[in-house]
């Protein structure tokens, strides 16, 4: 009977000390990178499983720099940021291209420009919400409310955009058509 217990306490130390030891296998295999040497407190990095050099459309993790998960793989299909302080952007199979903050909240949808995210232009690129475009900083936060029907990107400090416009596809490219465009500067003023 006593050798019987030893023999069942002895296995479940061998089985555990075996599955910790896949389990550290595993974490060195998927977190290969030295984060130590980054002061990523409050960043989250883009790691993926396959290679540790993250590149678009890889699968991907966010992790801290204690290789703790904080974003699993597969959670998104893609991420436009090798890293996450603030905000990033990734792809939803439901939602499409978002701006999440690390606590995965949907800030907003973002603009698509050449199938990827809209491109940051003197500080600001292009959000949706409510089918409204707006404006956000490189910070994810919007500063010019979701307002337009049509917006272009910001260029020598001021934007094309309309409140009433209409789009019109031309095989695989579309353009905006409006009759009431104005400028506006990057507070959202209307200055033309």
């Amino acid at each position: 009977m006593r050798a019987s217990l030893i023999l069942i306490i002895a296995s479940v130390v061998l089985i555990s000390c075996s599955i910790l030891k896949n389990k550290e296998v595993e974490r060195i295999k998927y977190h290969d990178l030295d984060l130590s040497i980054i002061d990523t407190n409050d960043i989250l990095i883009a790691i993926s499983p396959d290679d540790p050099n993250y590149e678009l459309g890889s699968p991907f993790a966010f992790v801290n720099s204690k290789y703790d998960t904080i974003i699993p793989n597969g959670k998104y299909y893609a991420t436009y940021a090798d890293t996450l302080k603030t905000f990033a952007i990734v792809s939803d199979h439901k939602l499409g291209m978002i701006g999440i903050d690390r606590n995965e909240n949907i800030l907003f949808k973002v603009f698509k420009f050449d199938n990827g995210p809209d491109y940051i232009n003197e500080g600001l690129f292009r959000v949706i919400r409510n089918n409204k475009i707006g404006y956000a900083n490189k910070y994810g936060e919007i500063v010019i409310p979701c307002q337009f029907e049509c917006a272009y990107y910001f260029e020598n400090g001021k934007a094309k955009v309309s409140n009433n416009c209409k789009e019109i596809k031309d095989y695989e490219h579309s353009r905006w058509e409006s009759d009431s465009w104005y400028f506006i500067d990057k507070t959202g003023k209307r200055i033309e």
